[in-house]
């Protein structure tokens, strides 16, 4: 029997929830990115991991954060070239949109995955 992912539960539920041109949207900014921060914790934080591992392979820039104090810190180093992903089962963590907003007040673009049916705009 195949090994399980640790990012399948959370990709399971946010592929239920997507429509193809959500998806394009995100490949277009990823692609127009310089440089990508994706963020998580817990168990987001292993399926962030995962994702810079697979989008290392094929040559992007990024880098996964799973520490709340480190997402803090680079949070305020961010420009008008990079890209902010954070990862989020609920949605509702306090530290990641605050991290999310700060880096959108320093120009970088912005992006939240989740399985959350809500939508947050900064």
């Amino acid at each position: 029997m195949p090994k399980k992912s640790s990012a399948n539960p959370f990709l399971t539920r946010f592929l239920r929830r997507c429509r193809e041109e959500q998806i394009r949207a995100c490949a277009k900014m990823i692609s127009q990115a310089n440089r990508v921060y994706v963020m998580g914790i817990g168990s987001s934080g292993y399926a962030a991991r995962e994702m810079a591992y697979r989008f290392m392979r094929v040559g992007l820039d990024i880098e996964a954060f799973d520490d709340i104090d480190m997402i803090r810190m680079i949070s305020v180093f961010r420009k008008e070239s990079d890209l902010a992903i954070v990862l989020s089962l609920s949605g509702s963590r306090q530290e990641l949109l605050e991290s999310l907003r700060v880096s959108h007040e320093r120009g970088a673009k912005t992006m939240m995955i989740t399985s959350s049916r809500y939508e947050y705009l900064i």
